[in-house]
């Protein structure tokens, strides 16, 4: 029976210490714990106790092999539990050692005020507020990048300023932050930008931060979206930035973290697409998994994604998202264009935005190639914030002259 302890003793440290690699990995603690400093130390104690365990029984079995009493069996467990101890006790100095580094460092954007108090959607994940005025500031370093206001119309779009007394003709545009114009004022906008160079438009920006080409996709479909449009559709434009692949296929950074309840569409033979739930209700188990591995610190320390890069069959699903959006716009308004800008160089994109040219069907989308249009640094040139990586006033307003230039209808 003597045997017994030792083993019970090794496994107890071990779970005791796998417990802790799991609490400072996901956050989640009990309740008597208050900090996370706190549970810092009892992480260590946690790796003390095992490790402790695991000699104590590597000797006790070293003690009865000397006097013959041991058995291969208990060599082996002794070794084997010795040998895990050990690897935890790694794993948990190596994730503390990244908690500290993450903690140091700095050099990442800060924000304040409430840019991102958007509304819950079941649809389309989130959505913005009708009739509010959110704030935004940001600084890098101590260094202010921008401080703007983002204003919602009653619809939930971020508001376009045009005269529409004026306006004879409406201009949807749909995309992400870049569309959204996170870092700037109403009035600077792609959107905005357009409507000033075009006063009988009225233009109507359904981009949001942080969304895909999904959202489009689901809006077109699910949600009455002329009902809000008064005046006569007289084309769609849709922004696409590399970051959206991800946002499309779902991978680890977007479903563990602001996209998690984002619509889910899968690829199917005839590359036509078709919604299945959100990622956490198409995927629960994976979802979860991604939660777990994305809130360990070695993973926000290197910025690690799964899977590692874009498949091409993720850029086929990207594109047949576009494509079924194009199709169902021409099902509400016969013969209205549906146009794709290519967004120009973003020096922390994983791809070039050309890269989901070969994959576009321009019998059914009117494709804008602009990835070209700056050529060189974009930040030193001022077309990105520094430190920050959306576009500036400056990159708005060149890229609207060359949206409009190639427009034609």
């Amino acid at each position: 029976m003597r045997a017994i302890y030792p083993l019970i003793a090794r496994l107890l440290g071990v779970l005791f210490l796998l417990w802790s690699l799991w609490l400072i990995g996901t956050g989640q603690f009990l309740p008597i714990f208050i900090t996370k400093q706190h549970l810092m130390l009892s992480f260590f104690g946690g790796a003390l106790f095992a490790a402790g365990a695991g000699l104590a029984a590597f000797a006790a079995a070293r003690h009865r092999r000397r006097k013959g009493r041991g058995t291969a069996v208990h060599h082996a467990i002794a070794l084997a539990g010795g040998a895990l101890t050990g690897i935890c006790t790694l794993l948990f100095l190596f994730e503390l050692t990244f908690f500290t580094l993450n903690r140091w460092d700095t050099s990442g954007p800060v924000w304040a005020g409430n840019p991102h108090d958007f509304r819950g959607s079941p649809l389309l994940g989130y959505e913005g507020p009708p009739g509010v005025v959110l704030h935004g500031r940001c600084t890098v370093r101590d260094e202010l990048i921008y401080d703007v206001h983002y204003t919602f119309d009653e619809a939930g779009r971020r508001r376009t300023p045009f005269d529409a007394a004026r306006a004879q003709e409406a201009w949807l545009f749909f995309g992400c932050s870049f569309t959204y114009g996170e870092g700037v004022e109403d009035d600077e906008t792609l959107p905005a930008c357009i409507a000033r160079a075009n006063p009988e438009w009225a233009v109507y920006n359904y981009a949001l931060g942080g969304y895909g080409p999904g959202q489009m996709l689901a809006r077109l479909e699910e949600m009455n979206w002329k009902k809000d449009v008064p005046q006569p559709l007289a084309g769609a434009v849709y922004v696409y930035t590399p970051f959206q692949v991800r946002r499309a296929s779902g991978s680890m950074s977007i479903v563990s973290n602001w996209g998690r309840h984002f619509p889910c569409y899968e690829l199917q033979e005839d590359n036509t697409v078709r919604r299945i739930g959100s990622f956490e209700s198409a995927w629960p188990w994976r979802a979860s998994v991604y939660g777990f591995l994305s809130k360990e610190e070695a993973v926000r320390r290197f910025h690690l994604d799964w899977p590692l890069v874009s498949t091409a069959r993720d850029f086929q699903l990207t594109a047949g998202i576009i494509h079924q959006a194009a199709r169902r716009l021409q099902e509400d308004a016969p013969g209205v264009p549906f146009y794709v800008v290519l967004y120009p160089h973003n020096p922390v994109a994983e791809t070039s935005s050309a890269a989901l040219l070969p994959h576009l069907d321009q019998n059914l989308v009117k494709v804008i190639d602009c990835s070209g249009l700056w050529p060189g640094d974009p930040t030193d040139d001022g077309y990105y914030y520094r430190g920050e990586h959306h576009p500036t006033p400056k990159a708005h307003e060149e890229l609207a002259a060359a949206i409009l230039s190639k427009i034609t209808y």
